[in-house]
């Protein structure tokens, strides 16, 4: 049995050796795993017309403060994989827009997530994923109350 303090070091061990290993695996790309993140969800937005992608929309989803979104978001447009510019309906917003060279980087990012999630979901059958999944939401529900 399980004390519950070996499961949020499991959970937190697993979160480093993930992010480790993606690191890792594009660092010949030049990318953190929160750039692949913002790269990725771009894509799928413009993919799905979305109107606009905010530097709000990235802290949102990163889970960052700010600064640290806007660092994030200055290193992919020094990379020139983004834009961003002031949102023509609020002047306010900065609107995120990939490049044509993010769009060719996505496809390789892509596949090297195919890659990953193989390896990491390896031996492990789809009812037990399915568990897992659930155990893990329900944590999060429980901590978010």
């Amino acid at each position: 049995m399980h004390k519950k303090n070996d499961i949020v070091r499991l959970i937190k061990i697993l979160n480093i050796s993930i992010e480790k290993r993606v690191n890792n695996d594009f660092k010949k790309m030049n990318l953190t795993m929160q750039q692949i993140k913002i790269l990725l969800y771009l894509k799928e937005r413009e993919k799905n017309t979305v109107e606009i992608t905010t530097q709000k929309d990235i802290q949102n989803l990163l889970g960052v403060t700010h600064p640290t979104t806007i660092s994030i978001i200055k290193s992919l447009e020094q990379k020139k994989f983004i834009t961003s510019k002031h949102s023509e309906i609020d002047r306010r917003l900065k609107t995120l827009h990939l490049t044509e060279n993010a769009y060719e980087m996505t496809q390789s990012i892509v596949k090297g997530k195919i890659n990953f999630d193989n390896d990491l979901l390896r031996g492990i059958e789809k009812n037990e994923l399915n568990a897992c999944i659930k155990c893990l939401n329900k944590m999060y529900e429980n901590i978010n109350k």
